[in-house]
């Protein structure tokens, strides 16, 4: 048998050593996980995350040699616990409860830390591609075992698999979207209980059906009748622009420099964003630039005053060209227009990257008093015209509306086209649902009388 040599460490120094390492680790991506969430990944320095948690730079080093593996292990710890905590929530809950408890699971979930930091990165990192990665791969490989932990539980009550991610998939979609709503406009657009207790109310009918017979092929088959050809209606609304509107040539250079600095900030991100690059883009000089935009942050919230007044006027447009037969596929294809796109995650970079701008703040003030729920209170009147109350129309359209949205923010850590398609082809199969129960309750009234 060997001996041990007398100089050799025990196995209870060795045990303390690797507690003692484990507990500076922990302290160190503790630290850089608080200076994210208030500095951002610009403004992140290592060495500010070593002096917080009160290390050494050795010390630092000695575990995270650079800043983008210190804050991929910062993640990834976050997402360990989120697993942990998703099973024991699953694990204690009865199977008439498995909806609502996922809702207060991923309210829980998007307002933890892990969302916020995961979510600021995702959407600031253009340019970055080595930690967008390795962050996608952290998301994937947490949140598909936290949604299979809750899928099984409704497969133990008779729902099939597919059914299951789909229902909660819907869930959590328009979960992200209200959640990131809310974040950029800065005021609530429905409470969640009232959007909510909408949305559970006509799952739990769909799910009651599923179980009691044949899994409906609405999720397979898309059974939607004439829609309208959005690309029609955007090109009318350009060539409507074009005849209207006559653009001295100042008005002309401002345009050109914000349609050029939208392209710049979709490859590089306010990160990354440099003036060098958008003279040269845009084709002005660069006295030209200082001229109508003297500070770089000018720029940059024109950009996102821009993109907001293109989209409220295409589904301004869309909205009023619409009958029962189309209403709801133009309504998703408004939200896919404006969502699944890179102008949306810039969207969502400068609302993050200044959130604290004076100039910002006030632009974001100017866009909300301008309407309750922004673009979709086109939607919500169009609604109603076609027979629904208020509260029933608002329940619709966000329902639909925070879906897309929250699918587009799901899609910046996983993009799965297919299991997306399903979601959309859910959601607007429980819209249809309501607007058929109103349109025949209003001809069984008007034959009546």
């Amino acid at each position: 048998m060997a001996r041990l040599d007398a100089s050799s460490p025990s196995s209870g120094a060795i045990n303390k050593q690797h507690r003692r390492s484990a507990e500076t680790s922990r302290k160190i991506l503790d630290a850089s996980v608080d200076l994210l969430l208030d500095r951002g990944y610009s403004k992140f320095r290592i060495a500010d995350a070593a002096r917080k948690a009160k290390l050494s730079r050795g010390a630092q080093s000695h575990h995270f040699s650079t800043k983008n593996d210190l804050i991929a292990a910062a993640i990834d710890r976050l997402f360990v616990r989120q697993v942990e905590l998703s099973k024991q929530d699953a694990a204690t809950i009865s199977n008439e409860d498995i909806l609502s408890e996922y809702v207060r699971h991923s309210e829980n979930f998007l307002s933890s830390k892990v969302y916020k930091v995961i979510l600021n990165l995702m959407v600031s990192l253009a340019g970055e591609e080595q930690l967008l990665a390795k962050l996608r791969d952290i998301g994937l490989r947490s949140r598909v075992p936290i949604e299979q932990v809750w899928a099984n539980r409704l497969v133990e009550s008779g729902v099939t698999e597919e059914d299951a991610l789909v229902v909660l998939g819907v869930l959590g979609a328009i979960h992200r979207g209200m959640a990131v709503g809310q974040g950029i406009w800065r005021k609530r657009m429905r409470t969640p209980s009232d959007q909510f207790a909408f949305t559970l109310q006509l799952l739990n009918s769909y799910l009651a059906k599923a179980i009691d017979q044949e899994r409906p092929q609405t999720l397979v088959k898309d059974r939607m009748k004439s829609r309208p050809d959005v690309a029609d209606v955007i090109s009318a609304e350009r060539k409507a622009d074009v005849a209207q509107t006559r653009l001295t040539r100042g008005e002309k250079t401002r345009s050109a420099i914000i349609e050029a600095a939208l392209e710049v900030l979709i490859d590089d991100g306010c990160v990354g964003f440099r003036s060098a690059k958008l003279v040269s883009a845009s084709g002005v000089s660069q006295g030209g630039l200082q001229h109508h935009f003297p500070h770089q942050s000018d720029v940059i919230v024109a950009v996102y005053e821009h993109i907001e007044k293109q989209a409220e006027a295409r589904t301004k447009l869309l909205s009023q060209r619409v009958g029962s037969a189309d209403f709801i596929q133009a309504m998703i294809s408004d939200a896919s227009e404006r969502y699944f796109g890179g102008a949306y995650r810039v969207q969502m970079d400068i609302a993050v990257a200044y959130a604290e701008n004076r100039q910002f703040q006030k632009l974001v003030r100017s866009l909300s008093s301008q309407s309750q729920y922004g673009a979709p209170h086109h939607w919500i009147s169009c609604a109603e015209q076609l027979g629904l109350d208020q509260g029933t129309a608002s329940n619709v359209v966000l329902m639909i509306w925070n879906t897309v949205r929250g699918l587009a923010v799901r899609n910046l850590v996983n993009h799965d086209a297919a299991l997306n398609k399903k979601i959309i082809r859910l959601t607007k199969k429980l819209a249809e649902s309501v607007l058929e129960d109103v349109l025949r309750s209003s001809t069984s009234t008007a034959a009546i009388s």
